[in-house]
């Protein structure tokens, strides 16, 4: 009832982003998880790819590369591997979410059992088993990607995944539950440090991020305001894509990204550009090629034009 009041108040409201169809990277099918790396967009796709052995399989998904034109829209994409090699379905299978250091020897990801046509992540009760395993690669370049070189993240749940890898390397942000300490209900948001060579326990965001219900998709621009998906927070239905700042050690001011960001549906993996204030996201929306589609976001507005989406924040120290 307090999300019917919130969208009903806002919706009316001017948006923030100017948000767009990136028509040249999606499909049909799911295209999902936009990560940044170099001038260009890495996603995954679940359109069906002509390979050496025949045609993909569709609840199958595979990584696509779109170059970014003057650092706005995206060019048409293309796979990460070679479509036509005889070794192309060992790699980069159901990859994502995933997240790419800044050298790109590291790669973070989460392989998942997202089928053909189902939200991400799947609802509890209707998933066949966990979604995700969270694992991380070494590479020398990216053209190494495959299923077969990634290790195991030491601290995960059964349900671990939607990396966020920070661009110095030392924090680790992503999305699990049932994690050892502090739940909060469903998928929560938590953070692991690089220290001495090795990954601290996960620290679970607090109560003003992570609500009974799921929190996914973590991002941390350039100015450190973090950037999460929650169907728990007030907004304008499925999942809604929010903003956070730390605040003496406390994630506080909780705004939703306003209405053309948000819609009715899930709108979630949204990553920002600071420099160039626009945005890339997913959202299953209607109006797109079908499934989840990439969206562009301009930013137009300023903080004071999103919402605030509590009215009382706690002090926890993260």
């Amino acid at each position: 009832i307090h999300s019917c009041d919130f969208a009903i108040e806002h919706k009316t409201k001017l948006p923030i982003y100017n948000v767009s169809n990136e028509n040249a990277a999606n499909s049909p099918m799911a295209d999902f998880a936009p990560v940044f790396y170099g001038n260009a967009v890495y996603y995954a796709s679940k359109r069906i790819v002509q390979t050496s052995m025949g045609y993909s399989d569709p609840n199958n998904d595979f990584i696509y590369v779109a170059q970014r034109i003057n650092n706005r829209s995206l060019d048409k994409s293309e796979t990460l591997h070679d479509s036509k090699s005889a070794d192309f379905a060992m790699f980069q299978l159901n990859f994502a979410p995933f997240s790419i250091s800044k050298d790109g020897k590291t790669v973070f990801c989460s392989f998942n059992q997202f089928g053909a046509g189902v939200r991400h992540p799947y609802i509890a009760d209707l998933k066949p088993s966990s979604p995700f395993e969270l694992s991380y690669a070494k590479v020398n370049n990216l053209s190494e990607l495959n299923t077969g070189n990634a290790t195991t993240f030491p601290h995960y749940a059964a349900e671990s995944g939607f990396p966020y890898l920070s661009r110095d390397g030392k924090a680790l942000y992503f999305a699990g539950k049932d994690l050892p300490g502090i739940s909060y209900g469903g998928y929560d948001i938590y953070v692991c440090y690089f220290e001495n060579g090795n990954w601290s326990n996960p620290v679970n965001l607090g109560s003003n991020i992570n609500t009974s219900a799921d929190e996914v998709s973590p991002f941390v621009d350039e100015e450190g305001i973090l950037y999460f998906a929650s169907e728990g927070h007030l907004g304008f239905g499925g999942f809604d894509i929010f903003r956070a700042e730390q605040i003496a050690g406390t994630w506080k001011d909780i705004r939703n990204l306003g209405v053309g960001v948000n819609s009715s549906q899930d709108d979630l993996y949204f990553i920002y550009d600071y420099p160039n204030e626009i945005g890339y996201f997913s959202s299953n929306r209607k109006g797109g090629n079908g499934d989840y589609d990439i969206y562009a976001a301009a930013k137009m507005g300023d903080i004071t034009m999103m919402p605030k989406v509590l009215e009382n924040e706690t002090d926890h120290i993260v």
